[in-house]
């Protein structure tokens, strides 16, 4: 008996290798699209690598065990569809199919939500030098500043919060910031959030943030790309001009928080919108690199050169922005480097950061 029971246990161990075989495993690009996140591989064992060999090959092991992707989502669709509690703990169940962001390693959204994460006098005084600094550094260059702040999902769908996360605080870091540079220097800043609410408000039919991602979608992209481009010169119709027209498709790619569940594509992700009946200016994408660096020019749009140091939040407002000059870059904040505006000498220096990611300007300066 004990002999069979340790052949039974060890045939359930090893079934799944030959059996995966048989049946075809999921390619591991379709994997990492659904968990928005790369596997990760293989390692080598050398002298070099003895120590961390163990770590990597167990990393490798636990991402690519046979019928992995198939088990951990029927677990997190049990988790979440039967007692609403999310596989990760670092997506919020909403309501009506919403999903919000709760880490407080990348930004803290619910601690800026609450007003639980407020910045000191110090820390305000700070941000506002640095800025100041940076200005003046671009100011000597030619080159205008501007400061431009996406804000948070959940501050512009508060209704669709759980209930016990409350209201959100009037107290609160973005709030605070904002007032403080507008009262205390001459910086331009532009941060949308009246505009989206607005939109919010006056037509409640269009979504303008993903149900399913931490992003706004093209429509709330288009709204903030017209509030940055005001204070520049450029002016764009209001989307709720006749003459500007919104094409909704259904969403195609999984948002990154139902990537997180593993529930890529099984969920309603929302509704993808595409803003026509624009002025119809062409422009060329010259390097298109998601990571790294956007770079296009525009024999229509306006002389001046525009440089973005970016987030992810300017990924959909690329092909808004994009058009209307001459030539334009937007480079990835993890691959920016100072010395990229002096060589690239443009007119126009914008720093794009999401509300969570606002400690940030504590250690920026434009040197």
């Amino acid at each position: 008996m004990q002999i069979a029971l340790i052949a039974v246990f060890l045939s359930l161990i090893c079934l799944p290798y030959p059996l995966s075989g048989l049946v075809g495993r999921v390619p591991d690009s379709e994997v990492e699209k659904i968990e928005n996140r790369r596997l990760a591989k293989k390692p080598e064992l050398s002298m070099d690598s003895l120590l961390d060999f163990p770590d990597e090959y167990t990393a490798y092991f636990n991402d690519h065990i046979p019928f992995r992707l198939p088990l951990v989502q029927t677990c997190s669709e049990i988790e979440y569809y039967l007692f609403r509690t999310p596989i990760n703990n670092h997506v919020i169940a909403g309501k009506d199919g919403w999903l919000f962001y709760s880490n407080r390693k990348d930004g803290d959204s619910i601690g800026c939500y609450k007003g639980t994460l407020l910045f000191s006098q110090e820390e305000l005084e700070k941000i506002a030098s640095n800025l100041m600094h940076s200005k003046k550094k671009l100011k000597s260059k030619g080159i205008e500043f501007v400061l431009f702040i996406p804000p948070n999902k959940e501050r512009v769908y508060p209704d669709k919060m759980p209930d016990y996360f409350g209201e959100p605080a009037v107290q609160n870091r973005v709030a605070q910031l904002v007032e403080y540079l507008r009262d205390n220097t001459d910086l331009t800043v532009v941060y949308p959030f009246d505009k989206l609410k607005e939109a919010r408000s006056e037509t409640p039919q269009y979504d303008i943030y993903w149900q399913t991602d931490t992003h706004w979608n093209e429509l709330g992209a288009y709204i903030g790309a017209c509030e940055l481009l005001k204070p520049l010169g450029i002016s764009l119709p209001d989307y709720r001009e006749p003459s500007v027209e919104i094409v909704s498709s259904e969403k195609t790619v999984p948002g990154d928080l139902e990537s997180y569940l593993f529930l890529g594509g099984k969920m309603n992700s929302g509704v993808d919108y595409t803003i026509a009946g624009l002025d119809g200016k062409n422009y060329v994408k010259d390097e298109w690199q998601f990571e790294q660096i956007y770079r296009a020019h525009s024999p229509e749009g306006d002389a001046r050169k525009l440089f973005i140091l970016r987030d992810s939040f300017c990924d959909s407002m690329a092909d808004t922005i994009a058009p209307q000059f001459a030539d334009s870059v937007m480079v990835y904040h993890h691959y920016y480097k100072n010395e990229m505006v002096m060589k690239e000498r443009p007119d126009i220096f914008v720093y794009e950061v999401a509300e969570r990611y606002l400690q940030e300007l504590l250690d920026f300066e434009c040197r």
